[in-house]
């Protein structure tokens, strides 16, 4: 990927919201002057005489970088020429293992002992870290990673996705608010042995163009859903489920909670009632829009209403197709009385079936009565995922695409519950029984007793493998956290 590329990939990822990742793969970016100055900091003009072009390219990165920090976009860099082999020695005599090896004679450097240690790469005309001092400087200055001499160019780039599976996102107004493009330093620090802080290294004090002021309500929301920073004048969680249809496309269900005491409810009459406004926008990966939906809600509740909504929170719900790919859904709720607004933003998957890979639905859970194996219909486990230690909690996945071995699957499948990084409860792996296969698509379903659990957030964690799929493809997960109430 060329820089030119990587600028205008940053350009067209600006308004997607949240954290964004850009891979750039490189031969390698040079940052030193011909003298050997050390790589700049953001905004530290390189004084290159000797080397116009070196200095272009600094200058050039400079730029990429600020324009990255806008965006929010991390870039993490590759380099695509791995490991790299030596051609060339220095001096036998330099070498740490020259009593082992015979040099030669005095008056013949190309002796044995020339192949006696790796070369000076400056005899060579280069140095190696050169290049590589580019690249580290990209990733580092953008709060990405750098993947430098690794052959294993899919293991590169599963650390990278695994660097990017969660962050905070820090906003703060600077209060030097002159913009003379000065560049400003920013430091993140942590407390704790071991932690590394993967940040952006500062910004120019340069103002973007100023963007209209939202005049009516609809563009309000629709600023409010575009920006970058969640919005938390109401409190909502949402939670997306994927099932496979009859055709390509994807069932998507979207569930919502509101915290119902972040909306004005008024007196009509014996009841309390309150009026909002919900809406969602589907983007692809590209950012282009896909779809979405818009529904003013007015909720008038009885008492007892009112106070089971108070505890649990209001619900709502809709659903939509997709065809396969990965989407960003963005959610918001404004109180059409105070203006007040509350998003959320959501990433999904949706695979390609129709190209007989393995594949799942989202993991499903419900509530059922304790100790009741037998029960039907559970309770569905909505946005806000609690469920009581009064209760048993049952789960649930579809498989799809299973391969068969004389008309038997051989799917197996693992669950683990974990608290903060830490597994608490893992079984063993388990095939799953040829009798749930129904259609081509296999059931997996179990039941939790919860009642000696403590309250708190867990995860689940189910691991689905079928070694009758294509060895790139014999394993996917799937993963859902939940709350345990009293």
């Amino acid at each position: 990927m060329s820089l030119g590329t990587a600028s205008f990939l940053i350009e067209s990822m600006k308004q997607l919201p949240g954290r964004k990742s850009l891979v750039l793969i490189s031969g390698g970016l040079p940052i030193l002057g011909a003298q050997g100055t050390e790589a700049p900091a953001p905004g530290v003009p390189v004084v290159t005489t000797p080397n116009v072009e070196v200095g272009a390219i600094t200058y050039f990165l400079n730029v990429l970088a600020d324009d990255a920090t806008r965006a929010g976009v991390a870039i993490h860099t590759l380099d695509l020429r791995g490991l790299e082999a030596y051609r060339a020695v220095a001096s036998f005599e330099d070498s740490p293992g020259r009593s082992m090896v015979s040099s030669g004679t005095p008056g013949n450097p190309g002796g044995r002992g020339d192949f006696a240690r790796v070369a000076d790469e400056t005899l060579l005309g280069r140095d190696p870290t050169d290049s590589h001092l580019g690249l580290r400087w990209l990733s580092s200055a953008t709060g990405g990673v750098s993947m430098l001499k690794r052959n294993d160019l899919e293991a590169a780039l599963g650390e990278i996705v695994t660097a990017s599976d969660g962050y905070y996102l820090v906003a703060y107004t600077p209060s030097d608010a002159k913009f003379n493009n000065k560049f400003r330093k920013i430091e993140i620090k942590v407390r704790g042995d071991g932690l590394k802080v993967y940040s952006r290294r500062g910004y120019f004090a340069r103002e973007d163009k100023p963007v209209a002021a939202p005049s009516t309500r609809r563009d309000d929301l629709l600023a409010a859903i575009n920006s970058p920073l969640a919005r938390r004048d109401i409190d909502l969680d949402a939670m997306l489920l994927y099932k496979a249809t009859q055709t390509r496309d994807g069932a998507i269900d979207i569930h919502l909670i509101i915290n119902p005491r972040k909306l004005k409810f008024e007196p009509a009459g014996e009841k309390q009632q309150t009026e909002f406004e919900v809406a969602g926008f589907v983007f692809d990966q590209l950012g282009k829009l896909r779809g979405g939906f818009n529904e003013t809600i007015t909720a008038s509740l009885t008492p007892d209403e009112f106070r089971t909504v108070s505890a649990g929170g209001l619900s709502y719900s809709a659903n939509t197709n997709l065809p396969p790919g990965v989407y960003q859904v963005r959610l918001a709720v404004r109180d059409n009385r105070t203006n007040s607004i509350g998003t959320r933003s959501r990433y999904l998957e949706i695979p390609d079936l129709s190209k007989g890979l393995l594949g799942a639905s989202s993991l499903l859970l419900g509530a059922v009565p304790a100790g009741d194996v037998q029960a039907g219909n559970p309770t569905p486990i909505t946005a806000n995922r609690q469920i009581s230690r009064k209760q048993d909690m049952r789960y649930a996945v579809i498989i799809y695409n299973p391969k068969l071995k004389d008309n038997t699957p051989q799917v197996r499948t693992q669950l683990a519950i974990s608290q903060n990084g830490q597994v608490l409860f893992k079984e063993a792996e388990e095939t799953v029984p040829a009798v749930n296969l129904k259609d081509g698509q296999l059931l997996k379903w179990g039941q939790l007793k919860l009642s000696a659990v403590r309250p708190g957030r867990y995860t689940m964690t189910i691991s689905i493998t079928d070694p009758l799929a294509d060895k790139k493809a014999q394993t996917l997960t799937r993963t859902m956290d939940f709350i345990v109430v009293n």
